[in-house]
């Protein structure tokens, strides 16, 4: 098996990348992540944490549920809301779904009608 190899990968259907566009109004991932971290501007963390000492650091708000909190709500409202149901819909499209065991170990994909 080469290494580009799909073999045993989960619905290699749904794993490869496609850029998709959200409502960061709706889900400001970006606004919440920086204030629970406590930074001005997420684009330059990798300037003012170069080392991996630096980055432990920063990222220890998100050691604390109280502090994580907010971030880990929108999140996981990003991912209910959106992503879960966008992967469903490729799904769909690319005829993933499997009614049994069987047509799961043959490999065959139920046609939802």
């Amino acid at each position: 098996i080469h290494i580009g190899s799909t073999y045993g990968v989960p619905y290699p259907a749904l794993r490869t990348e496609t850029p998709f566009l959200y409502d960061n109004e709706t889900y400001p991932l970006d606004r919440v992540l920086a204030e629970t971290l406590e930074v001005e501007d997420l684009s330059q963390l990798h300037l003012q944490y170069p080392c991996s000492k630096d980055k432990a650091r920063l990222m220890s708000p998100l050691q604390n549920r109280s502090k994580r909190r907010a971030f880990h709500r929108c999140f996981d409202s990003f991912v209910t809301s959106h992503v879960i149901p966008l992967l469903h819909s490729k799904a769909l499209a690319s005829d993933v779904f499997y009614t049994n065991r069987h047509q799961l170990r043959k490999g065959k994909p139920q046609k939802i009608i």
